[in-house]
Order: structure tokens, then sequence, then C-alpha cells
């Protein structure tokens, strides 16, 4: 993950940020929970889920898989 507002780069394993100015500031991002299901299986327990178009209008690709 990288912060473009303190230019750091973030270790998503850790929460920690490995380069940048907030490098050795001692801080350390909140855990939050990931859930691995299918869209099929989201659906049925969370029906108002809103979705984020991969239409953004910027040039950059976000589809699956995309570097």
């Amino acid at each position: 993950m990288f912060d473009r507002q303190t230019n750091s780069l973030w270790n998503q394993f850790t929460g920690e940020p490995v380069s940048g100015p907030l490098k050795d500031a001692g801080i350390k991002l909140k855990i939050r929970p990931v859930v691995v299901t299918t869209w099929k299986k989201w659906e049925a327990r969370h029906p108002i889920t809103k979705v984020l178009s991969l239409d953004t209008g910027h040039r950059r690709n976000y589809g699956s898989g995309v570097v």
C-alpha cells in the first residue's frame, strides 16, 4: 500500500510503514478482517452491498491481476 499524502510505503501484513518519512515513526495500522468468499455467498448475506465500478475515468487499468 502506498500513501500518497506522506509518500510512505506500507507493509500490508504488518501494517507498518517500510519506507518514506513514516518508516521509523512507530506507527502501526489497525488490523481489519478479510473475508474470502464467492460473490454469490456475499450477496446472499449482504444484499444491499454496493460495488465500485472499474470505470473510474482514469487511464489506469484496475482489472484483476493488473500490475
